[in-house]
């Protein structure tokens, strides 16, 4: 290289030096600034959360304060039960133990392909509820939930228990071996045998408890003509050891309680609120599944019977006293206040020659 090209070369190498130079002096700028903003947000946001103030929660009796920069517990959201289609589906199979997958799709008129896609999470459409369950035995998947699903813990909310009791009742009775119930602090209302309430749910359980093919525990209290009429009758026709009917004496020490029906020790149905003008319309009801559920209503139940006397399992004529002087405390009913034992008797034979067509709630 020679003299003259000499500086030239420097000023091209200083020149290359320069500009690295000053792009690495606007990166670190970058950089800073983006440092700067991230931690403003940051320590913004700290400051807000020191200065949350919150209601004080209690702890055994003592106000206890959420430590500072902690936001207070959030309530727990209740849980929504979804139906499980697969589960339902699997169990529907499995009642029937001959039944392949090309069986179970069959018996409920699905394809087979259908019946796998669902088996596998498809969304069960409408047009396929619609097929498969009437072949069910049920009107809702709700109701197929009830019969086909007891694994999940849940409870399942319904709107009418005029309309919808009798489908839920026989979904999750079916299969039950053993319920307790209790039929206390219900307003009078007009006799639903003359409407004829409910009447697959009355045939199914007045013809299991004729083969002995389930057992029912009460707990009855006696407010009008038509269910004493009702319970003495199927204490006459049903074995005491599948027909427990117990005497409520004492109604007023289960105010705090719904009517309640605790099946096999695993459910629970609660609800049943009667309007005194008429038929129960529009009352909900809600149905427990879960042994936690069935086991504070079971508490319940055996607390109420402390109060109860039996008459299953006394003879006639002391049973048909005890109702009698049940019923005269019905002052505001002339029919009720006026009763005697002979025509409580009458009453009750007469009612016996139309069970076909009217069979008595169990």
């Amino acid at each position: 290289m020679s003299n003259e090209e000499f500086p030239r070369c420097c000023d091209a190498t200083a020149k290359k030096s320069r500009f690295k130079y000053l792009t690495q002096i606007a990166n670190i700028r970058d950089c800073y600034e983006r440092i700067k903003h991230v931690t403003f947000a940051t320590t913004t946001k700290r400051r807000a959360e020191s200065t949350f103030v919150s209601e004080p929660m209690v702890s055994n009796g003592k106000q206890r304060l959420p430590k500072e920069g902690k936001s207070p517990p959030q309530p727990r959201q209740p849980d929504t039960y979804v139906p499980n289609v697969p589960l339902i589906l699997t169990t529907f199979k499995e009642r029937n133990p001959r039944y392949t997958d090309e069986d179970a799709a069959a018996a409920l008129g699905l394809s087979a392909s259908a019946f796998k896609s669902y088996l596998q999470g498809k969304p069960f459409t409408k047009r396929a509820q619609e097929l498969a369950l009437p072949k069910m035995g049920v009107a809702t998947l709700a109701e197929a939930a009830l019969k086909f699903d007891r694994q999940t813990d849940r409870i399942q909310i319904f709107d009418d228990l005029f309309k919808q009791s009798q489908d839920a009742f026989l979904a999750l009775f079916d299969g039950a071996r053993e319920i307790k119930e209790t039929h206390v602090m219900l307003s009078v209302y007009p006799s639903l045998e003359r409407l004829n309430h409910r009447p697959r749910l009355k045939r199914t359980m007045y013809d299991r408890l004729r083969a002995g093919d389930i057992v029912v525990r009460r707990i009855e209290q006696f407010n009008n003509l038509d269910r004493a009429v009702d319970v003495i009758h199927n204490i006459l026709t049903f074995n005491p050891n599948h027909y427990d009917v117990r005497l409520l004496r004492n109604a007023s020490i289960v105010f705090p309680y719904l009517q309640f029906t605790v099946v096999d020790g695993n459910s629970a149905i609660s609800g049943g609120f009667h309007a005194s003008d008429g038929a129960p319309h529009h009352d909900p009801f809600m149905v427990y599944v879960g042994t936690r559920y069935a086991n504070f209503y079971t508490k319940v139940w055996e607390k109420l019977k402390r109060y109860t006397c039996e008459l299953s399992t006394i003879r006639e004529s002391e049973m048909l006293a005890l109702v009698v002087a049940e019923l005269n405390k019905l002052t505001d009913n002339e029919q009720c206040r006026d009763l005697t034992v002979s025509a409580l008797k009458k009453l009750v034979a007469a009612h016996a020659e139309v069970i076909d067509e009217f069979p008595t709630r169990y």
